[in-house]
């Protein structure tokens, strides 16, 4: 597994699923200390080489790689070049999880 060199690096705490016959592509959202994001955003981070997403389980860090499954790629864990489930092991994120909001534009009315 290749190394990369990115710049920004977030630790992974909590995970949002959503009950689904494959567990792995349950997870819709990742989350970590001051952020949330969709596991499609985390996907789009991690293969623009922008980014780099672990977990630390057991005093192990397992870094967050995506899958091949070119139909719909999903997320895993790898530690020591072998897959592991330490996503599924993390604890829900609190909390409702909602996009990012745009700002609306203003069209010259007063707000109070």
């Amino acid at each position: 597994m290749a190394q990369s060199h990115s710049s920004v690096e977030r630790e992974v705490t909590c995970v949002k699923k959503h009950p689904q016959q494959d567990r792995h592509k349950g997870i819709t959202h990742l989350g970590g200390k001051g952020w949330q994001m969709t596991r499609w955003q985390v996907t789009a981070a991690i293969n623009s080489g922008g980014e780099t997403f672990y977990t630390r389980v057991g005093g192990k860090r397992a870094i967050i790689q995506v899958t091949d499954d070119r139909e719909d790629p999903y997320l895993r864990t790898v530690v020591d070049d072998q897959w592991t489930d330490d996503l599924l092991a993390l604890p829900e994120c609190a909390g409702n999880i909602a996009p990012p909001r745009q700002a609306a534009p203003t069209r010259g009315r007063n707000t109070p």
